[in-house]
């Protein structure tokens, strides 16, 4: 860890805000191991330092995409992202989960059950939706600590990314500050432009498997505004320049593109509505779309967070 690194980790752990604790005394947590833990709404990766501080703190980490032919699970995504972040946990005391958004229950598109529902990446799930699904997760260390107030920190790549982005303009409220890394979509503030990637509401017939679903949802202007004022980093590296399918409004055809295109927006949208804005746009140079040569980067990022 460098010299910057550590000295933004040693202020982080002062300030209170972002201080985080665990009753040791309960049974069910275990310091220092991953353990996969599950409640009704699905599954999930927790890891809880070793290092105890004095006020509770969480980071839930939401993985990428999971493909049908991949011989890869969501549970097993889910704990090669945890893995990343022991270290980020060990140092500063914050609790980490991961979801697992599985394909059977949170996919998105072609991977979903009948092969058309938006999932996790637009808020949405066959039974729960996948941001009750992490509120549901975030709200099980109430029974740990009384004094939790239920907000928590919020990264995640890609698919992920897509996940964080959408739940911050929905959910401002519960956030300290969240970490967009590389996704390929955003929410734009946008009131022309329908959700997923704008603030018009949209009401639509979803197909899991043999049941059809109704997703609805709707904006409000003042939410936004609060999410605008959250500390948000974009993390994106510079050789992100794949070629994406084309979306409504999000400012060009590349990761790279859409990241500097979603930073200048918000920025935007905060001062016609006269906030600070919080968003930050962090470029890494050589870096494609790779979650594991990202991860430093968010970390930092978090960090500098912490001493807001």
């Amino acid at each position: 860890m460098n010299k910057n690194v550590m000295m933004l980790t040693f202020v982080f752990l002062s300030c209170i805000v972002v201080c985080s604790a665990v009753d040791a005394q309960r049974p069910m947590v275990q310091r220092g191991v991953i353990t996969q833990e599950r409640i009704e709404a699905g599954a999930f990766q927790q890891y809880i330092p070793h290092k105890r501080t004095r006020k509770t703190n969480v980071l839930v980490i939401c993985h990428g995409s999971i493909e049908d032919a991949q011989d890869l699970t969501a549970l097993k995504s889910s704990r090669t992202f945890i893995e990343r972040w022991i270290p980020f946990a060990e140092a500063t005391g914050v609790a980490l989960v991961a979801p697992a958004f599985d394909v059977e229950n949170f996919a998105s598109g072609g991977n979903a059950p009948g092969g058309d529902a938006w999932g996790y990446r637009a808020l949405d799930g066959r039974t729960t939706s996948s941001d009750q699904f992490v509120n549901m997760i975030v709200d099980r260390f109430k029974s740990f600590d009384p004094n939790f107030d239920g907000k928590f920190y919020l990264y995640g790549h890609s698919a992920g990314g897509q996940f964080a982005n959408h739940y911050l303009v929905v959910h401002p409220e519960r956030l300290h500050g969240v970490v967009l890394s590389a996704p390929a979509i955003y929410a734009m503030p946008d009131p022309d432009t329908p959700w997923p990637a704008g603030m018009k509401a949209r009401k639509r017939n979803l197909q899991w498997g043999s049941e059809t679903k109704v997703f609805e949802i709707s904006h409000k202007l003042e939410t936004w505004v609060e999410a605008v004022k959250v500390p948000i980093a974009v993390v994106i590296g510079s050789a992100d320049t794949d070629r994406l399918s084309d979306q409504p409004q999000q400012g060009g055809w590349t990761r790279l593109a859409r990241a500097q295109h979603y930073a200048s927006e918000m920025t935007r949208f905060a001062k016609e509505n006269d906030v600070r804005p919080g968003i930050e746009l962090i470029v890494v140079p050589n870096v494609g779309h790779s979650s594991s040569r990202l991860t430093n980067t968010c970390a930092q990022a978090l960090l500098v967070m912490g001493n807001r």
